[in-house]
């Protein structure tokens, strides 16, 4: 018996921390992304790159990995494999790999000009802001409502490839995102280990 009292309070205590916890890993879902910039306008045409997709009228960015607090929002959430081109039929930018930075509510990623120069890696390409949405509308991939703003790192490139005015602070389309935690078989088995055993000892507490 008392060895089952301490298993259960070992599994109160899991769960405890476990509920209030750190960031969680992250694999699965999608970004997506509507695009609102006027880039038939600019004469750019895009195309995707790698696991990336198109879908009623938005791009789909593959979640890879990353991790993040569930409660806060604090964290990173990658694309890696995934991107897209921007040419005015001469030239090109990519941007990809991106890393949404919850934290600095920035969004990072590759870039590379006319498919050979590498201008960096993990350069902030867009901002947003997520004091300007609720939590649920940036879960909400059916309806993208997250302003992303074009930092000066991929203006000064599409000015420098294209010959665009200067972009920089111009929104480049909405998004949402739908971050999926790793499961955790291990986890989830002691938690119901643990809620069995409480039952147990409430049932055996009644009989008595």
């Amino acid at each position: 018996m008392r060895f089952l009292y301490i298993l259960a309070i070992a599994v109160s205590t899991f769960a405890a921390s476990a509920a209030n916890a750190a960031p969680v890993g992250l694999a699965g879902a999608d970004t997506r992304v509507l695009v609102t910039a006027d880039l038939e306008g600019l004469g750019l045409t895009p195309s995707l790159q790698g696991s990336a997709t198109f879908e009623n009228g938005a791009i789909n960015f593959p979640i890879t990995g990353g991790s993040l607090d569930f409660t806060t929002l604090a964290g990173e959430i990658l694309h890696e494999g995934s991107g897209v081109f921007l040419s005015d039929g001469s030239n090109s930018v990519f941007a990809g790999n991106f890393i949404i930075d919850t934290t600095d509510q920035t969004i990072f990623g590759d870039v590379v000009l006319n498919g050979m120069i590498n201008v960096g890696d993990d350069l902030p390409l867009f901002s947003f802001d997520l004091s300007t949405i609720t939590t649920p509308e940036l879960l909400d991939l059916d309806n993208p409502s997250l302003s992303l703003l074009i930092t000066a790192t991929l203006a000064g490139a599409l000015t420098e490839v294209f010959g665009a005015p200067d972009l920089e602070g111009a929104e480049f389309g909405l998004a949402a995102t739908l971050p999926q935690p790793v499961p955790v078989p291990g986890a989830l088995g002691l938690f119901l280990a643990g809620a069995g055993v409480l039952h147990l000892m409430r049932r055996r507490r009644s009989i008595a």
